[in-house]
């Protein structure tokens, strides 16, 4: 009987670990979020909505919407301030295949930088040079990118639908 509630009282703890540790998460990302949005501010930058904040080792790269498509941009953390460090092209909202793109390169930070918007529903894979790009969805949107350590020249973006039809982009 006395090993039946040491079992329970060790779950019940166990349980309040992980909802302070996801409280915690998720505190650090609104500020994170925040500070972002800050930093964007301060760079006059105006967007409808940032559709997604992508941590490398450099800073972040945060995709956002604007009227005109997709948007992306480089913030960087130095001490305790995030500083806009420049933004790249914009992938256009319509495209006529069903996948967009844009490409920006900052040769003296040594990062490049792919992504556009996915607006046919039957796209599920997009690749980049034959590598696999990274597909986030959120609110309605669907926005594919790739990061790369080196400026980037001549490329291929192809998508598959679920079907495994490929559609060339580019």
């Amino acid at each position: 009987m006395k090993q039946k509630t040491v079992i329970k009282f060790a779950v019940l703890m166990c349980a309040f670990s992980l909802l302070f540790f996801l409280g915690a998460c998720s505190s650090k990302r609104a500020h994170q979020v925040q500070d972002i949005k800050t930093a964007m501010s301060k760079a006059n930058i105006n967007y409808e909505s940032i559709h997604h904040i992508e941590t490398i080792d450099e800073g972040v790269v945060v995709y956002y919407l604007t009227t005109g498509g997709l948007n992306e941009g480089f913030i960087e953390r130095k001490r305790d301030r995030w500083k806009w460090v420049f933004g790249g092209g914009s992938a256009g909202e319509s495209p006529q295949n069903g996948v967009s793109w844009q490409v920006t390169n900052v040769k003296e930070m040594g990062i490049g930088l792919a992504s556009g918007l996915i607006t046919n529903e039957k796209i599920i894979k997009i690749t980049f040079n034959d590598e696999p790009a990274k597909i986030v969805s959120n609110n309605g949107k669907t926005v594919w990118f790739t990061i790369t350590h080196t400026p980037i020249s001549n490329f291929q973006v192809r998508g598959y639908t679920n079907d495994n039809q490929e559609i060339i982009v580019n």
